[in-house]
């Protein structure tokens, strides 16, 4: 039986005394760790088993026509995420930590009504989109944009709503529905319409319309999952608190760090499919989808570590942060350097296996791509590590950097090498990022977030 937890008494930065932090047992910080553990394995194997059937069903060029209009999408929705997720998790630990449980309504309220308005905004934005493409888009791309189109409101909606769940520390709830959930019903009615109405009616356009129906159902799971685990002091509370000048202060910069990453995650697709063809645009989708590998278990522990570090800083526990950022980058980094050799060896074969010998070209693209995640993995979680303190306008910065590189590269790259070429950008913007973003965290909080850091005493 583990012991339990003793607290401990801490104070924020103004020198206020807050409620007793729990320090907890071996066993419950097992349970956290293994639960985030389970829930990312799954999401991956799930979102693998999408992007097989996806990539087997529609082809190379059907699905290069899919990857470019989510990517499109996805860079038009920007109004939309607003960096609503990162200040909703912020927002929600800290309140959740200080039982301010009228601020805890408020933010949930003010997010729905922030991601409303932003779903007009997009709405414009895709209309003078298409407009303005012209003969540069086929009719099928714009139709695939066109019936997108509504997955804008519902992805925002659920990233907001996971950010909440984990801010209160429910891991699994939180990457279930949009994680787990969605990718496994989008692969059953792919496979499923294929096998009832044959493979050649399964087009880009359906696709589209088979994932609005995964993700609307994704949604209605989230929705009902967080009024289950909602804490039940809310249900003591009517009354919704908002900190509008505070939360529109943080949104801002929040804001372009998240749109600075849509752009670096999507850039090169939409470049790829502009100026080389929707074949491109198919291997390099699964190149990119292989190369998450690399940085799975960094992603597990962006999943566990935010709410705890949104904690650590309010309560001014610098060794805390130290501890945490060090040893998560070295398990992160430690696993990317088993993964990568892996992937080498396994190399085109692997790719033709799995999802088909239209995809073998992915291979080169592949290892960049890994090389740059590597990259990423060593500097561990250093951008959660400033914007749960509040050090967002440092992180957009950085951001703004490495996003300007990533842009150019690609515009001087694409042309010439391709697929190649837009590894090359994307990997080394990442890098660069990492690398600058790591230098703010020594500067800032006195604090080193590579796998030496774990041996490290903050002054």
């Amino acid at each position: 039986m583990s012991k339990p937890c003793k607290d401990v008494v801490s104070a924020n930065k103004d020198g206020q005394s807050l409620p007793p932090t729990p320090v907890p047992s071996k066993k419950q910080i097992l349970n956290v760790v293994s639960s985030s553990l389970l829930v990312r394995v799954l999401s991956v194997l799930a979102g693998l088993a999408s992007t097989v059937a996806l990539a087997r069903v529609l082809g190379p060029s059907e699905y290069g026509i899919y990857a470019f209009a989510l990517a499109t999408l996805a860079i038009l929705a920007v109004p939309v995420q607003v960096g609503l997720p990162t200040l909703v998790l912020r927002v929600t630990a800290q309140a959740n930590a200080s039982e301010e449980w009228s601020v805890l309504r408020g933010i949930w309220t003010w997010a729905t009504l922030m991601t409303s308005a932003g779903t007009l905004v997009v709405i414009g934005l895709v209309l003078t989109w298409l407009a303005i493409a012209g003969d540069k888009l086929t009719d099928e791309e714009r139709q695939v944009i066109l019936i997108g189109l509504p997955l804008v409101p519902l992805f925002a909606a659920e990233r907001v709503r996971a950010a909440a769940l984990r801010g209160l520390k429910h891991i699994w709830a939180s990457g279930f529905p949009g994680g787990i959930f969605r990718p496994v019903l989008l692969a059953f009615l792919v496979l499923g319409t294929a096998a009832i109405a044959g493979k050649q009616s399964v087009t880009a356009v359906v696709a589209l319309i088979l994932a609005g129906i995964a993700a609307a159902a994704a949604f209605g799971l989230g929705a009902l999952l967080i009024l289950k685990l909602r804490p039940s002091g809310m249900n003591e509370f009517s009354s919704r608190q908002f900190k509008h000048r505070e939360w529109l202060r943080s949104i801002g910069p929040l804001s372009l760090i998240a749109g600075l990453q849509i752009l670096m995650q999507n850039f090169d697709f939409l470049m790829l499919g502009l100026m080389r063809g929707n074949d491109e645009v198919g291997q390099y989708r699964i190149a990119v989808s292989v190369a998450s590998l690399a940085i799975f278990n960094l992603t597990v522990i962006n999943f566990v570590v935010q709410p705890y570090f949104a904690e650590a800083h309010a309560r001014n526990e610098q060794q805390r942060l130290q501890r945490i950022a060090g040893a998560s980058a070295m398990v992160a980094f430690g696993s990317t350097a088993v993964i990568l050799p892996l992937v080498w060896f396994a190399g085109e074969w692997g790719l033709t296996w799995i999802f088909g010998a239209g995809y073998v070209e992915a291979f080169i693209p592949l290892i960049i791509l890994m090389l740059g995640q590597s990259v990423s993995a060593y500097f561990g979680s250093v951008g959660n590590l400033l914007t749960m303190g509040g050090y967002e306008r440092r992180n957009l910065r950085t951001a703004a950097i490495a996003t300007v590189a990533n842009i150019a590269l690609n515009g001087a790259l694409i042309p010439i090498y391709g697929t190649t070429g837009a590894a090359i950008a994307t990997g080394s913007s990442i890098g660069v990022l990492n690398l600058l973003l790591w230098l703010e965290a020594r500067k800032i909080l006195r604090i080193d977030s590579s796998p030496f850091g774990t041996f490290k005493k903050v002054e």
